[in-house]
């Protein structure tokens, strides 16, 4: 059963055409036209990797000076590498330099490419030294989010809605996501040889405007001098790519999940 239709932004006409939503525009014209040769024309998966942050934006920095966003784009540039040995996998990253996108730009992205897994990399930061490791995110509607949800999906004279609000495309992907953010934590607690906590939920900006199975993953914690050394090795992030891949390709080779109203 096809996804329920997502309603798109604000139409340009309604708002002058800046010259930012004119690159965007274009880019994702360009993104959709590329996912619709090389992805679902030729009967691919198309795996969506946003490297957190970038631009002027530089998310977290660690005392020796490393930008998140710089360690976000390395990663997802060898979990790209890893993807495409895959005939039936069509990669794309959200941005392949560092350039700033907004949430807004990165959702599109994502919903126009028709998706098939949108996963978001990130690292994290804490106040103290001592907390280290990886965490994992999906999304988890706050109360006003669900009343608005079912509100919405109530039968009205007999019809249900068939066109969601933009922010409340990931609603019916909540299960798959689960699914897939279960799988990611089994796969890294076997990688580390450690057993942490389950997956994290929450009312998260970005996952609640993709209209696909979406998992956001800080790979560790920059403030952590030892999770920085790592993340600053090529070796250990080819290595935790092949870890992600495994994960993607499980996730991908399970039988579709059933979405369901959270």
């Amino acid at each position: 059963m096809p996804p329920v239709p997502v309603a798109r932004l604000a139409s340009s006409a309604a708002r002058p055409a800046t010259p930012a939503l004119r690159r965007l525009a274009v880019v994702a014209a360009a993104w959709l036209a590329a996912a619709t040769v090389f992805g679902q024309a030729a009967g691919r998966k198309v795996i969506i990797i946003d490297p957190g942050h970038g631009g002027d934006d530089n998310g977290a920095r660690s005392a020796a000076g490393t930008f998140e966003k710089d360690v976000n784009l390395m990663l997802a540039k060898a979990l790209q590498t890893e993807l495409s040995q895959d005939k039936q996998i069509q990669v794309v990253l959200t941005r392949e330099g560092d350039q700033r996108l907004a949430l807004e730009e990165r959702a599109i992205h994502v919903n126009r490419l028709r998706a098939d897994l949108f996963l978001s990399l990130h690292c994290a930061h804490a106040p103290q030294e001592s907390s280290g490791g990886f965490l994992i995110y999906f999304f988890q509607p706050d109360a006003d989010q669900a009343d608005t949800y079912h509100y919405l999906k109530a039968p009205l004279g007999g019809r249900e809605l068939r066109v969601l609000p933009w922010n409340l495309a990931q609603f019916q992907w909540v299960p798959a996501s689960k699914e897939m953010a279960g799988i990611l934590q089994r796969r890294l607690n076997e990688f580390y040889s450690r057993s942490s906590g389950a997956p994290l939920g929450g009312p998260l900006k970005l996952l609640a405007t993709v209209n696909c199975p979406a998992v956001l993953l800080e790979a560790g914690h920059l403030s952590n001098p030892a999770d920085e050394r790592r993340l600053d090795d090529a070796g250990h992030r080819a290595a935790l790519a092949q870890v992600l891949r495994q994960a993607i390709t499980e996730f991908l080779k399970a039988s579709e999940p059933i979405r369901e109203t959270p």
